[in-house]
């Protein structure tokens, strides 16, 4: 790699993506020591499908994951105990955070920008839920694919043609994402907003199309399976049934506003939140509306903007040029980063209730762009306002160092499920399945007693709690035999 100069620090810049890979792999070292927890059970240690190649085999009918699935089936293979599992997590962890450096730089231009990114995308504790509890690497694996499938089409973009090998690589990592998790499907919409914001060329939509053919082939050819499989349609019917369209919706942005806030207040970090189901407007909702459609309103006319001034143009750059002067990156940065997160946050926060409004797995690839805002704001007041590159670094490595110690510190709670579940009841004092999960972690370590208080607990907050009425009735007949 050649040095080079940007913001007047000269560096190697091979150094930066391999630093953010040694960054995330330290932070999270000592997760690699956790146990299985909560869905763990049901979807690894008490599943048999997962368990040998034939029964995963066997399984494979169902449609479901099943790349996924195979993941969890060769960890188990290879030692039936957590640390294997969590490996694999913080190497897909570290390959992501990899790839964040690699966009961030191709969308920005900028190696610092990208850097601070990345490394902010590696050390946050808001993603131990994808990496350092094992389920959750059906985020983090997805998003392997799902990156490398974007990075690999930045080779396409610059071609008029079908693509080619690079084309066709990226749609194979596409379809790979989709066999790991079905929220990928959001990906050709990614690739169309990629283009608008980031391509060198003037927009061309024939161009275009063709470049993603394989993508939207793809697409529309899993959405079609998708329908076929009853388990999905069975899925999706129990789910319209859990609320209404209008109390999803408000209950959906304010589970949105209160994780996004989770960036900053760090000590709010939860496996089980618990959000409210909101079915009239409130003034606390409606300004939180009122925001979300000013920065969509923002974000719809700096893209129009860019789409106008590309379309204006006749010259196609040279592939190592800024497209659009360096005082203009701030807006494509804004348009991509708004419209980003709302086509990762669709899927899981819109038409289609959950039983868990919102979880913190679900901004893995969302948060790419709050780490990216946030890294252009502290270079833009740094380098232009204060101009101070020292005084930026520092602050940026102990800012770092925060999160990163926070992130240590929740991945020693993931550690013990008697710890992860009392920190949740503490944050979620009001929810029953946090106090039902406790009583069995208690139960699992021989404290009776204690897990007999924590279930009733739980049937105090919530009477019909049948699993936790079940799991009293053991602790009782488990304390009498002492």
């Amino acid at each position: 790699m050649y040095p080079f100069l940007i913001l007047g620090i000269k560096i190697r810049d091979g150094l930066w993506p391999f630093t953010i890979i040694i960054v995330a792999i330290t932070v999270y070292a000592n997760a690699l020591w956790g146990v299985f927890q909560f869905d763990d059970y049901n979807v690894i240690v008490f599943n048999p499908s997962v368990h040998s190649l034939k029964a995963w085999w066997q399984d494979a009918g169902s449609g479901i994951r099943q790349l996924l699935k195979l993941t969890y089936t060769l960890n188990w293979l290879a030692g039936p105990n957590s640390f294997g599992f969590h490996v694999f997590n913080m190497v897909c962890h570290a390959v992501n955070s990899f790839l964040i450096y690699y966009l961030t730089k191709r969308l920005t231009y900028n190696a610092v920008i990208a850097f601070i990114t990345a490394l902010f995308f590696a050390v946050h504790p808001i993603q131990t839920e994808s990496v350092t509890y094992i389920s959750g690497r059906s985020s983090s694996l997805m998003a392997v694919f799902y990156l490398g499938s974007l990075l690999a089409y930045t080779r396409v973009e610059r071609s008029s043609g079908w693509g080619g090998r690079w084309g066709l690589f990226s749609a194979l990592l596409f379809l790979l994402a989709i066999l790991t998790k079905e929220v990928s499907l959001t990906l050709p919409f990614a690739l169309v907003l990629w283009e608008l914001c980031v391509s060198e060329k003037p927009i061309c939509f024939m161009d275009m199309l063709k470049r993603q053919a394989f993508h939207w082939s793809i697409f529309i050819a899993s959405l079609s399976v998708f329908f076929l499989f009853t388990r999905y349609t069975r899925l999706i019917l129990f789910s319209m049934n859990l609320r209404s369209l209008k109390s999803n919706l408000l209950s959906q942005l304010n589970g949105i506003t209160s994780t996004v806030s989770h960036y900053l207040l760090l000590n709010r970090l939860n496996i089980d939140p618990d959000l409210p189901v909101i079915s009239r407007w409130s003034l606390t909702v409606g300004i939180e509306f009122l925001f979300l459609c000013v920065i969509v309103a923002a974000g719809i006319f700096s893209l129009v903007r860019l789409i106008r001034k590309k379309s204006e143009t006749s010259e196609v750059l040279p592939q190592n040029q800024k497209v659009i002067p360096q005082p203009e990156i701030y807006p494509v940065i804004f348009s991509f980063s708004v419209f980003w997160f709302i086509i990762q946050l669709i899927p899981t926060s819109t038409l289609i209730p959950r039983i868990d409004i919102i979880n913190e797995r679900h901004f893995y690839l969302a948060g790419w762009v709050i780490f990216l805002l946030f890294s252009s704001c502290i270079v833009y007041v740094f380098a232009k306002i204060i101009n101070n590159m020292k005084c930026m670094w520092v602050t940026v490595i102990v800012l770092a160092m925060l999160a990163g110690g926070f992130t240590i510190a929740r991945n020693h709670i993931y550690r013990n499920e008697i710890a992860l579940w009392e920190d949740t009841v503490k944050k979620s004092p009001n929810k029953a399945r946090g106090y039902n999960n406790l009583g069995y972690a208690y139960f699992l370590a021989g404290r009776y007693d204690d897990a007999i208080r924590a279930y009733k607990k739980a049937l105090e907050i919530n009477p019909n709690h049948t699993l936790a009425r079940n799991n009293l009735e053991m602790a009782y007949k488990a304390s009498k035999r002492r």
